[in-house]
């Protein structure tokens, strides 16, 4: 079965981006709170920038794990059902 094999790495995709994202979103925000306890010039925009950019990059590279991992999201779906078989 190909195309199983085909889902299984979209799937895997669509995971590691969900990963990103949350680590991006996770970051950024420590990053934005570390700026504003321990800096009297702000900075935390430039690598937040930085990671955007390479976000953006990610999620480029796999379109169809970001537009399932987006609708899923958007549809609060879980990305993986098992299927039963009755065989």
């Amino acid at each position: 079965m190909a195309g199983s094999n085909s889902d299984d790495q979209s799937a895997q995709r669509a995971r590691l981006l969900r990963m990103h994202i949350a680590c991006f979103a996770l970051a950024s925000i420590a990053l934005l709170a570390t700026d504003l306890i321990f800096s009297e010039t702000r900075w935390f925009h430039w690598p937040v920038m930085v990671w955007g950019t390479l976000f953006c990059a990610h999620a480029l590279y796999c379109p169809i794990a970001s537009s399932i991992c987006l609708v899923a999201a958007a549809a609060d779906v879980p990305l993986v059902t098992s299927v039963t078989s009755s065989a």
